[in-house]
């Protein structure tokens, strides 16, 4: 099984406030930038192939939340596709700070112990 961690960059837009503009007729927006929280996990078989059926399909979700309601989520996916029955788990992880912080193992939450 296959985790992929990243953040990615997208922006927010925030409307302007006071009068639209007369040729437009609108008032424009701030786009500020923020990292949406990203996952993907997937199976592979022996050969290293990504396995895609409807018992095993790929799964791509993310959150704009804070750190603790990303983990929920991927505790949330980990266990609808049954971590604990992998046979070997390959975490791949971007460089973000929000990343690198320490986290308890997943291996101690008892929904996903073996």
């Amino acid at each position: 099984m296959v985790i992929s961690v990243d953040g990615g960059r997208t922006r927010i837009r925030r409307p302007k406030k006071g009068k639209p503009r007369q040729t437009t007729n609108r008032r424009g927006y701030y786009g500020d930038w923020t990292e949406p929280k990203l996952l993907t996990i997937y199976v592979v078989d022996e050969q290293g192939k990504r396995v895609n059926t409807a018992e095993l399909p790929i799964t791509n979700d993310g959150t704009y939340g804070d750190v603790e309601l990303f983990m929920k989520l991927l505790e949330m996916h980990l266990v609808r596709v049954g971590v604990n029955q992998a046979k070997q788990v390959l975490l791949l992880a971007g460089g973000a700070e929000w990343i690198r912080l320490p986290h308890p193992p997943f291996t101690q939450t008892p929904r996903l112990s073996t």
